[in-house]
């Protein structure tokens, strides 16, 4: 028996979905152009499969393998209360087509100490009319009162202090949680004295990483800062505002990312059917979009104090199983890795 583990990266993930689907799906019209018929697939979800102690007070997101129709994934998202099976009243379903999420806001908290069952329908279509292929659902459970603690900024890269940064390097931070990627973009800035960076802000799972328009200047000690304007998906803001510096060297950077190690080891047997996956790159590496395993989103916890990933399994893997893993990414200068690492492993009891 084999099961299939997969760790795709943001940039790359159109691609591999493609050939997953059968070499893309696409046919030539009568114009002779391309025409879309993949279907999206639901790439990350907050909170977590199978999480407890959510607060009650919190957001549900829901994030896209691609762009998707605004109307038709507003009507899309729905929560149910396992305990009752009654719909949850909705107050607010809304989209972000820059960083393809779905954010629910329910009316009023939840119930405390609760199960509910999130779900994203077929009537979810990309903006080439193709539906979701099947209905997405998970479940979570509630805390027993609110979530009143707030996020922080577990890793940035460039680090504080570093030197010699890349000119076509990107700016990245991870969290302790997921965020509202809806006050992101005005919380964060770069700046090189008193001029603004300009760029772009886009927030991929539990990580947020700034483009700019344009390389950096050489020689140049560059500051970037995180406002207390950025919020968890329960409200809660940063205690305080975030502020690192780092400075530019001469060059650019057109490496791919290598990996170091992972575990479990490849080969290895045996292994714990509740074992997370890590992986560990030899620089930092642009956010990854999702993992998945056994066909279930995962949340994906990125450190780039040591350029590693982890994915923790939403529930035991099977007993005495072969899984494969994949991954492939880009850096954070913008080269990819140019085929996936593979590697396998085997569950005992």
């Amino acid at each position: 028996m084999n099961h299939t583990t997969r760790i795709i990266a943001s940039l790359l993930a159109a691609s591999l979905l493609m050939i997953a689907c059968g070499g893309g799906g696409g046919s030539s019209g009568s114009g002779g152009g391309f025409v879309d018929a993949v279907a999206p697939t639901v790439s990350y979800v907050a909170p977590a499969a199978n999480h407890g102690e959510v607060g009650p007070n919190a957001k549900i997101t829901a994030t896209f393998s691609e762009a998707m129709n605004t109307a038709s994934v507003t009507s899309a998202l729905s929560l149910i209360d396992k305990v009752s099976g009654l719909p949850v009243p909705v107050q607010s379903v809304e989209y972000d087509p820059l960083n393809k999420i779905a954010t629910m806001v329910p009316q009023g908290q939840l119930s405390t100490n609760r199960a509910y069952q999130a779900s994203v329908s077929t009537a979810a279509k990309d903006l080439a009319g193709n539906a979701l292929a099947v209905e997405y659902t998970w479940e979570f459970v509630t805390a027993g009162s609110a979530d009143a603690v707030p996020p922080t900024v577990t890793s940035v890269s460039p680090a504080n202090g570093s030197t010699s940064v890349s000119l076509n390097s990107a700016v990245s931070m991870a969290f302790s949680e997921p965020m509202d990627a809806r006050t992101l973009n005005a919380a964060f800035s770069l700046s090189n004295g008193s001029t603004p960076v300009a760029g772009f802000l886009s927030y991929v799972g539990q990580a947020a990483v700034f483009t700019p328009d344009a390389a950096l200047a050489p020689n140049t000690t560059y500051t970037a800062r995180l406002s207390i304007a950025a919020k968890d998906l329960a409200d809660n803001a940063l205690a305080a505002d975030v502020v690192w510096q780092f400075r530019t060297g001469a060059s650019v950077d057109t490496a791919a990312p290598a990996v170091t190690s992972v575990t479990p080891a490849p080969g290895a047997i045996g292994v714990s059917r509740a074992t997370s996956i890590t992986v560990q790159f030899d620089r930092p590496f642009y956010p990854f979009f999702f993992g998945s395993i056994d066909g279930q989103v995962v949340p994906v916890v990125i450190d780039y104090a040591t350029n590693t990933v982890t994915m923790t399994p939403a529930a035991p893997l099977a007993a005495n199983t072969s899984y494969s893993s994949s991954v492939q990414v880009k850096s954070l200068t913008g080269t990819s890795m140019d085929a996936p690492f593979t590697w396998s492993f085997t569950t005992g009891l």
